[in-house]
């Protein structure tokens, strides 16, 4: 699972807020006993700030985990807000400063499972679709969790058009899964500018960052 923090088009006190809750969520995800990674970051225009910060959650091999992080995901997903004066301005009147919390399923490339596979075998045809061959040569591959589907039958070899089927399946399994990764890309960034102030989700108060109360 990813998890993305971010400030939204918010200023330096909001950047200083994610920081603090990315540091925050790190501990909670930890306690809960998942594994977390920050793999990227966007500094904040201030030190020991973050515009954004991309987080990777992985529970360990078990449904009962799984759905506990998916739920850990859920439950973080929204508004957050900090109430407290300005770090860098103390005297500015403003006092709520809000950020944006959003989680992302995340993909995998897919594996070649023999059981995830269909493998057909059928005569090669020519021109008016007569069959150019006596023999079986032409596969035809399906992949049965997408319903891809491939097939080879230039080759005289069965052999050969196999392992043809199966690359040209692996390439479109690899563009899939390219296209999945590229939107979902673009869904974390688009959440950037979907910041919604108020309806907070959990509201934390003063400078020691101390959690007033999650809804």
């Amino acid at each position: 699972m990813w998890i993305q923090v971010s400030s939204g088009q918010g200023p330096a006190a909001c950047e200083w807020v994610v920081a603090r809750f990315v540091s925050f969520l790190e501990k909670k995800a930890l306690q809960a006993g998942f594994q977390v990674q920050r793999l990227a970051e966007e500094p904040g225009t201030e030190r020991q700030t973050l515009k954004s910060c991309l987080l990777h959650l992985e529970a360990k091999a078990s449904e009962a985990q799984e759905a506990e992080l998916c739920a850990f995901g859920q439950a973080w997903s929204g508004t957050i807000q900090w109430i407290g004066p300005c770090p860098f301005r103390p005297h500015h009147r403003r006092k709520n400063w809000f950020i944006q919390v959003a989680h992302f399923t995340e993909t995998t490339p897919h594996a070649f499972d023999p059981a995830a596979l269909r493998i057909e075998t059928f005569r090669s045809a020519g021109a008016g679709g007569q069959n150019v061959n006596k023999v079986e040569s032409a596969v035809r591959v399906t992949h049965l969790p997408t319903g891809l589907q491939t097939v080879s039958q230039q080759e005289r070899s069965q052999y050969r058009n196999k392992q043809l089927a199966l690359a040209q399946l692996q390439a479109l399994l690899t563009q899939a899964h390219v296209q999945a990764t590229q939107e979902a890309q673009t869904e974390r960034w688009r959440s950037h500018h979907q910041l919604e102030r108020g309806n907070a989700i959990a509201v934390f108060q003063g400078p020691d960052f101390r959690l007033k109360h999650q809804d």
